[in-house]
């Protein structure tokens, strides 16, 4: 995966949609789940943050399902970040096709996040990540407390040696992959028990 202008995150995106179209989303999502139950740093969190999963996206609601410590985004205006609120309860469907917490759902507050799995189109091995342009994580991920944890929920054929970065792109600690979970040069964090990504 690598566009002919590798300064254009354009055609990143345009690279990475059709790198994703080839994956068993299935398969992906069943073993990242497994990984990431399996991984000790989520399992000592006391509030974790996940995302339910837009059609391109592996399903990672069997994480959540039946653990009351997740929260989950509602996507409000374009320029805002996003907000928390609890999955313990109902969800209604977003325009962009994924299910949100209702806007009834108790809040959680960004700082009381402990970590986060972070959606992406792809991610680097230095912890930048390709989002979709709408800038909702890279103005929200800034509010969390510097302690708190950011899981990219990543695969193989989606990490690259780099990808082009602007002033208020925020990068990841860690890349959740299928067959484990690994920190990431550039992300700070040294406690996530598994070695870093070679360059």
């Amino acid at each position: 995966m690598r566009p002919s202008d590798p300064s254009d995150k354009g055609a990143w995106r345009r690279a990475a949609r059709a790198a994703r179209a080839e994956l068993d989303r299935d398969a992906w999502a069943a073993a990242l789940v497994r990984t990431l139950r399996a991984w000790p740093p989520l399992g000592s969190a006391r509030v974790l943050a996940g995302y339910l999963a837009l059609p391109d996206e592996p399903d990672l609601a069997p994480l959540f399902a039946g653990d009351p410590r997740w929260a989950a985004p509602r996507t409000g205006a374009r320029g805002e970040p996003l907000r928390f609120h609890s999955l313990h309860g109902p969800t209604v469907r977003h325009a962009l096709g994924m299910e949100e917490p209702r806007p009834d759902a108790a809040n959680v507050p960004l700082r009381a996040i402990d970590l986060i799995l972070v959606p992406g189109l792809a991610f680097d091995r230095r912890g930048a990540r390709l989002g979709r342009g709408g800038g909702y994580y890279d103005r929200t991920l800034p509010g969390l407390r510097p302690d708190a944890v950011r899981v990219a929920i990543a695969h193989p054929s989606l990490v690259v040696d780099r990808l082009p970065e602007g002033p208020y792109d925020v990068r990841v600690d860690a890349l959740a992959l299928p067959d484990g979970v690994v920190a990431v040069r550039g992300g700070g964090r040294r406690d996530l028990g598994k070695v870093e990504l070679e360059p």
